[in-house]
């Protein structure tokens, strides 16, 4: 079987078949987990072992931030097989709903953040700059757009600060930066934490003592 980078064979995945009645988190819950959820975005943590396929499921249109690598086999419903290569830190688009299986065929763990669009796309982005905050564009598309960004101590966002997206942020390595929401300050994290920042959701944020590296995806 070819192998084809993972960020094109998610669009062939996506593309080829009709979303179906199939969430992962029921009929493949060893290995998808729910981090978070609200009116317009859902995250869940997918973990695969080697050599494990999970059941057959589907995804409305869904985004992947791999936190690591690996070899996976994708599973279609009419019984061809796909094979990829997963890097770690990729942002994957993907732009229509689809189902299948998913096997991983290397021999480490594969850990992906899968990031769910409810509903249709929004309007609002993410600022291209913000002081204090280094940023690289991963994703521009008309659903999300996602960054990788290294905020420095002379981040800062006031008491009260809102956003007219949702925006989940996961740090690729520990870092200090102090999130305050829901009455909760947030000051230790460890790569592949996750926080979603739904919109509209005051929040306040002090840049830590080092530079903080994390992928921040922007639900539109």
């Amino acid at each position: 079987m070819r192998l084809v980078p993972l960020a094109c064979v998610v669009f062939v995945v996506a593309a080829a078949l009709p979303a179906a009645a199939q969430d992962p988190v029921k009929v493949a819950s060893a290995h998808y987990t729910l981090i978070a959820e609200n009116a317009h975005v859902r995250v869940l943590r997918a973990t695969l072992p080697p050599g494990v396929t999970t059941a057959m499921h589907s995804h409305p249109a869904h985004i992947g931030v791999t936190l690591t690598g690996g070899s996976l086999r994708m599973g279609l419903p009419d019984g061809k097989t796909q094979d990829m290569e997963a890097k770690p830190d990729q942002v994957m688009p993907v732009q229509a709903a689809g189902s299948h299986t998913t096997t991983n065929t290397g021999k480490t763990p594969i850990e992906v953040i899968v990031i769910e669009m409810k509903g249709a796309p929004g309007s609002a982005t993410l600022p291209s700059a913000r002081p204090g905050m280094k940023m690289t564009a991963l994703l521009q598309d008309a659903r999300v757009d996602a960054y990788r960004v290294s905020a420095d101590s002379s981040f800062q966002e006031a008491a009260g600060t809102t956003h007219p997206y949702d925006q989940v942020v996961i740090p690729l390595a520990g870092g200090d930066i102090a999130l305050t929401m829901d009455g909760k300050t947030t000051s230790t994290w460890k790569r592949g934490d996750v926080r979603l920042i739904g919109r509209g959701v005051a929040h306040e944020t002090k840049g830590g003592k080092a530079p903080s590296e994390m992928i921040i995806v922007a639900i539109k």
